[in-house]
């Protein structure tokens, strides 16, 4: 899959690290990037977060793995869509 991440799309932000109770003990720095697949203009652009410092190894890792789930989503959309049929989804109803 053709993955596009636009520069500005990324940002970087602090994030809450919580403990068991869901209490901030701290914080990190981490990136949130906006991946969008150009091949599929139906999919949403999605969000992806990254711990930072980062390295490429850890981009390429989360972006695959966000990769995997809109080709999961692809594959339940068609399924849907064939089951309802080729006809346009068209009607009127009255209320």
């Amino acid at each position: 899959m053709k993955v596009r991440i636009q520069r500005d799309q990324i940002h970087h932000f602090k994030e809450a690290i919580l403990d068991a109770e869901g209490n901030p003990t701290g914080e990190k720095d981490a990136l949130q990037l906006g991946v969008q697949f150009p091949e599929y203009p139906e999919l949403p652009t999605y969000g992806v977060r990254v711990d930072f410092p980062i390295d490429k190894q850890k981009v390429l890792d989360a972006v695959k793995a966000k990769a995997q789930e809109a080709k999961a989503q692809l594959e339940r959309d068609e399924a849907i869509r064939s089951q309802l049929g080729d006809e346009v989804l068209e009607f009127d109803i009255e209320v």
